[in-house]
């Protein structure tokens, strides 16, 4: 009879108590990896030591938005490829002269954004029993749209045509999204974005309203390193437009350079300093 029993008990195992509808398991995590990159949802003091890690990095990365955002908005005919957000309001801004050609613009810059986060994070997903997948080759990829961009843009004399606007406008948007891909890698869950800032901004006013700093300081200078990579790459198109898009690649390429410097040294210190 207890057989019997025991044997019924097995067979009415639900799938919700057999962890089939709870999804699998999380692997051990690796504290050096987090500490890396910043995919830990560990709270308090590892989080700090994070984003202080990494905080030059994003620094970087939203000086690279800012830049883009000011080819795309200045040099492209008034669409963004970073900030999708104010895409999304110009497709509705029915008044606007030429508003044929900017909504096909901005729909088509809102596609491919959402195109290259979809497959960074298709292709970024954890694999059984491998390490947590770095940022380093989607910076790389961004660096190399960046860097064809600039390439295309001097062959066009800093004066694309049409054609040429269509082409740099969807690249450097997949390349945005590609990128906010690897900033979601490096920050974690922080609440800190380096291409559309309006969440990073409300995590900064929500944190003080609750007396939390933990990343102030971070969310701050990202704030303001996405206005100070307009205002270069401003100047830049107005006084040597040729070498505007110079500024997205040299932002991206810093950022892959810091962030494998810091991790070199992170990685010599001994694990009690770390």
């Amino acid at each position: 009879m207890r057989r019997r029993r025991h044997g019924q008990r097995d067979h009415l195992r639900t799938p919700l108590s057999t962890g089939l509808l709870s999804g699998p398991r999380s692997r051990p995590w690796d504290a050096a990896e987090g500490s890396k990159f910043g995919n830990t949802h560990e709270k308090g003091p590892a989080v700090r030591r994070n984003l202080r890690h990494n905080r030059p990095v994003l620094v970087l990365l939203a000086i690279t938005s800012g830049a883009v955002d000011a080819i795309a908005f200045l040099g492209l005919g008034g669409i963004f490829t970073a900030n999708m957000t104010g895409n999304l309001v110009l497709l509705g801004l029915v008044g606007r002269p030429d508003y044929q050609r900017s909504a096909i613009h901005a729909a088509a810059a809102c596609a491919a954004f959402a195109l290259g986060l979809y497959l960074s994070f298709r292709n970024g997903r954890p694999q059984p029993g491998k390490p947590e997948p770095g940022p380093y080759p989607l910076l790389v990829l961004v660096a190399l749209m960046q860097s064809a961009i600039w390439v295309t843009w001097m062959l066009e004399s800093a004066t694309p045509n049409e054609m040429t606007q269509t082409i740099i406008l969807i690249t450097s948007a997949i390349s945005m999204g590609v990128q906010t891909a690897a900033s979601r890698r490096i920050a974690g869950h922080s609440g800190i974005t380096t291409t559309f800032v309006t969440g990073t901004l409300t995590s900064l006013i929500e944190d003080a309203a609750n007396s939390r700093h933990h990343a102030t300081v971070a969310r701050i200078f990202v704030i303001g390193a996405l206005s100070m990579g307009a205002l270069l790459c401003s100047l830049l198109l107005a006084y040597a437009p040729m070498f505007a898009p110079a500024l997205p690649v040299l932002g991206v390429v810093a950022a892959i350079a810091v962030s494998l410097q810091r991790g070199s040294a992170a990685a010599e210190l001994p694990s009690e300093q770390k």
